[in-house]
């Protein structure tokens, strides 16, 4: 039993850093995860089972409390115990899919490689728009290879890559490792197989000011963070209830626009919170409604330079900032 709970501890540590813990968007939450990463966990846990118990069990932010005791423990049975809960309990919450992640690398840790195929591949079926499928393509490669499944191995490999917009650059490189191992036919007909992603033509614009009595419209300023465009939006979104009154428009964009992605919301208030402190920290930002998440990203800037300069900015409010690049 001791190397599983060393195992585990190395993993929940390895988890703090992970963007969908650090995505966190309730702001009690990442006041827990900022403990746990300074190394006061229990004080961290103390925080986020107060939220828990607060928290009505059918809403959003009783399964983020969950998902994040989960992540947040060091006991091995505790950690895959919230991590189900999530899974079966909360199976329509934005945490699901990422709870599926990381229950199948708390199997992988335990090294029961059986069950963290089983739980990636309901992944692959349950969550097949998930945005960490590239996330779970590396970890399913990883775990058949181990098993001598090479056939499975590259075909979650070709999968991978070819979901690849949904990962980190760290992500792409591995299964690019991994690829070496693979022919092109088998990489093919993995990348045949693999489900389509969320799609990410439906955005909204919102330029700094813009937020007001819990309403984001659409604006087109420029605010001087970086060079703003307007792209296609085919469903206008806004964040209550009714419709948006500003006409659509369709101009061309750049070939390569990057933005600054700072939470995965589940719900349109969580969105709305990073939306004003995006507009407090002087950013424009963009809400693209992919695979049931409302995900606001912040900026619209031609070069990953710039974008990387606004990603260590941002980084001091939102932790778990990320550069993405349109499609």
């Amino acid at each position: 039993m001791r190397p599983l709970r060393l195992s585990v501890i190395a993993l929940s540590a390895a988890l703090l850093t992970a963007r969908t813990l650090l995505a966190q968007s309730d702001p009690q939450l990442r006041q827990a995860v900022a403990l746990a990463q300074d190394g006061n966990r229990d004080s961290a846990l103390v925080l986020v089972r107060a939220v828990q118990a607060a928290a009505d069990q059918s809403t959003p932010r009783y399964a983020e409390a969950l998902y994040t005791a989960g992540i947040l423990s060091t006991d091995p049975d505790s950690m895959r115990r919230m991590l189900q809960q999530v899974v079966v309990e909360q199976s329509l919450s934005a945490w699901a899919d990422d709870a599926l992640l990381r229950l199948a690398q708390l199997d992988y840790a335990g090294g029961n490689l059986p069950a963290a195929t089983r739980d990636l591949e309901r992944l692959r079926t349950d969550f097949p728009r998930s945005d960490v499928f590239a996330a779970a393509a590396f970890w399913a490669a990883r775990t058949y290879f181990d098993a001598h499944q090479e056939r499975l191995g590259c075909e979650w490999v070709g999968m991978g890559l070819a979901r690849a917009a949904d990962g980190s650059p760290t992500i792409r490189d591995q299964l690019q490792t991994f690829a070496r191992r693979c022919s092109a036919t088998a990489l093919a007909e993995g990348s045949a197989k693999a489900p389509a992603g969320a799609p990410r033509d439906t955005v909204v614009l919102v330029s700094a000011g813009t937020v007001d009595s819990g309403r984001v419209t659409r604006d087109t300023a420029d605010s001087g963070r970086g060079t703003r465009d307007t792209v296609p939006v085919s469903r206008p979104l806004t964040l209550d209830s009714q419709p948006s009154t500003q006409p659509e428009s369709r101009v061309p964009r750049p070939e390569s626009v990057f933005r600054v992605q700072v939470i995965a919301a589940g719900t349109r208030d969580q969105a709305n919170d990073a939306v004003a402190r995006l507009r407090a920290l002087g950013y424009d930002a963009v809400i693209a409604e992919e695979g049931g998440f409302l995900k606001v990203r912040a900026g619209g800037f031609t070069s990953r330079s710039d974008a990387a300069a606004a990603q260590r900015r941002l980084a001091k409010d939102f932790p778990g900032a990320f550069i993405v690049k349109d499609q």
